[in-house]
Order: C-alpha cells, then sequence, then structure tokens
C-alpha cells in the first residue's frame, strides 16, 4: 500500500513537472515563476524523504527478525500509513 502511494506521487509529480514546462504564463512557461519552482521544491522534498523512509523501514524489516521489533515496526508502518493519508 505504501509502495504504490510513493510510486503514485512520484509520477505525479513527475507529470506536474513535465506539465509546468509546457503551460505558458504571461508569454513564459510556468516553470519559469519563483513561486512555481520554490512548490516544486517543496513537492520533490516530500516525495524524496518519504521514498528513502520507505526503503529504511522496508531495510528494518527484511534484515531484522519480528521478534526484536515488533513495536518499533508498527510504529514505522504507522507513521508510513499516516503520512501516505497525509499527501
Amino acid at each position: 500500500m505504501c509502495c504504490g502511494s510513493v510510486g503514485g506521487s512520484r509520477a505525479i509529480v513527475e507529470e506536474c513537472f513535465k506539465w509546468a514546462h509546457q503551460r505558458k504564463v504571461f508569454g513564459k512557461p510556468l516553470i519559469e515563476q519563483a513561486v512555481i519552482r520554490a512548490k516544486f521544491a517543496n513537492m520533490f522534498a516530500k516525495v524524496e524523504a518519504l521514498q528513502a523512509y520507505l526503503e529504511h523501514v522496508t531495510y528494518q524489516v527484511s534484515s531484522h527478525s519480528f521478534d526484536r521489533g515488533t513495536v518499533a515496526y508498527k510504529s514505522d508502518f504507522g507513521f508510513l500509513v499516516t503520512h501516505r493519508c497525509a499527501t
């Protein structure tokens, strides 16, 4: 569920970025507006952070036994699901 959400977020940001290069506003591409570039920077940062956290949790699950830190896994998964729903 979380992997699909992160992948979907990446695809959406990519499509928005392509669209911003094509869309003309005041005779210039939309991407040349400073506000739009700042919004894209924020979106890229959030998606990359979520991707890194997902990879971190995946590594934890694949390299450790569930007996050692089941509570930690639940909190990590809970954070991922909560963040996925918020984005």
